[in-house]
């Protein structure tokens, strides 16, 4: 397959400066000289299969996704092992191969059908963040943007995220990933978008980790992997900064803390007009001390609220203005963390797991919408005789439930007929 040197060089410096380094560093980091970097940026200069392969790395991007190849049936899974060599544990490659076998499944039926894709992506066209400032901002203005699309407004929590991004086209499942990685995020023309969260994390970091694949669907298109060694790029502050602004959005946060009578100014001036005097009369009020302090009760009863993690509130809370430093560094200490997570333990409905536990028996609620999914389109297909039993068989044994046997989503399907 020919490549476009133009296109690969703005696909390279676009790469480049989403992971937030200079051409110097990029230099340093692949051996090549900062001259050879802006040449190849520029288009003046063709890139070696070694240089790509060199490039790529640093970039934390596959090489077939940097040259716009298109990709066979193992293609994706290949590019992710690329780009997060953990996933090649056979336990992961197995989870993750599940994950891209359903989104195909249910591609494949949707096709049979003749049934058109739900939902619509909508194009943000922004570019690639030139700053820390600048990735927030970003984020956060998009965040309201499509909180506003989606029908969430200014205030709402996000309730049943999973769902809500299920309905814009985007599949979403949760499996079992390396401790290290929280998501993944398939924007690829062989498969429809989908995000696939690690389900060893607990139920408010899946919802974060949710959403920051879904502003990388929405912004950055590609095959990703969010991991700690790539927290500190301009497209993952970028992803962070959507996800506290789309699940914790200002309005809703200030409504709450009003609700939990805090928030208040530390002092307020009433005045009122008199027509017979033609003056005003003043009357200042304050609180009583320490009655708008915002203690770890009050996030923990945010987080809750929000569905979204203790500390996630607490930097929130920061970035708008309605906490100090001093206040967040004390919110997010030891001590505090401690009597917060005792607190949510209390209300839980699903237990908060380390991946030193073994897994809820429970499926969580980012793996329910892609199955059910599946199963809906199964039925539908074999109740207009689009599928034959065979079919219905091989969908139970992928979908792997085990309340649902061969024989059980067979009769399933007669049913429906």
């Amino acid at each position: 397959m020919a490549v476009d040197r133009d296109v690969l060089a703005q696909e390279l410096r676009a790469a480049r400066e989403n992971r937030g380094i200079s051409q110097q560093v990029a230099a340093e980091r692949t051996g090549l000289s900062r001259t050879v970097i802006a040449q190849i940026e520029l288009g003046n200069r063709p890139v070696s299969a070694d240089e790509l392969a060199k490039l790529a790395a640093v970039y934390g991007r596959a090489v077939a996704d940097l040259l716009g190849q298109p990709a066979g049936e193992d293609d994706v899974l290949l590019m992710l092992l690329d780009l997060a060599p953990e996933l090649a544990e056979s336990k992961f490659k197995s989870n993750v191969g599940q994950f891209l076998a359903l989104c195909r499944e249910a591609m494949a039926l949707e096709s049979a059908l003749g049934w058109s894709p739900r939902g619509s992506l909508p194009h943000y066209n922004v570019a690639a963040p030139r700053s820390t400032a600048d990735a927030i901002e970003q984020g956060e203005r998009i965040a309201a943007e499509e909180r506003q699309r989606v029908g969430l407004g200014a205030v709402l929590p996000a309730s049943k995220l999973s769902t809500s991004i299920s309905w814009q086209g985007v599949r979403t499942f949760a499996v079992d990933l390396p401790e290290n990685v929280s998501g993944i995020a398939v924007q690829h023309r062989s498969i429809r978008p989908a995000v696939l969260v690690n389900r060893r994390l607990g139920a408010s970091a899946r919802r974060f980790a949710l959403a920051h694949e879904y502003a990388h669907v929405l912004l950055d298109r590609k095959v990703g992997v969010t991991k700690r060694k790539n927290a500190d790029e301009l497209v993952e502050k970028r992803a962070d900064a959507f996800a506290g602004a789309f699940l914790l959005p200002a309005l809703g946060l200030e409504q709450t803390l009003s609700a939990l009578n805090k928030g208040l100014p530390s002092r307020k001036t009433h005045v009122v007009f008199s027509i017979a005097a033609a003056d005003a009369a003043r009357a200042e009020v304050r609180p009583a001390p320490g009655s708008q302090t915002v203690t770890y009760q009050d996030v923990a009863t945010i987080a809750r609220r929000f569905g979204v993690p203790y500390s996630a509130v607490a930097f929130r809370l920061l970035a708008l203005g309605m906490i100090s430093d001093t206040d967040a560094k004390d919110l997010v200490s030891d001590k505090r963390v401690g009597a917060a997570r005792q607190n949510e333990s209390l209300f839980a409905s699903e237990p908060e797991r380390s991946s030193s536990r073994n897994p809820s028996s429970v499926e969580p609620e980012e793996m329910l919408d892609l199955l059910a999914e599946v199963v809906h389109l199964a039925i539908e297909a074999y109740r207009r005789q689009v599928i034959k039993k065979d079919r219905v068989r091989s969908v139970a044994k992928l979908l792997d439930l085990r309340e649902l046997s061969e024989a059980k989503l067979l009769e399933l399907a007669e049913a429906a007929r």
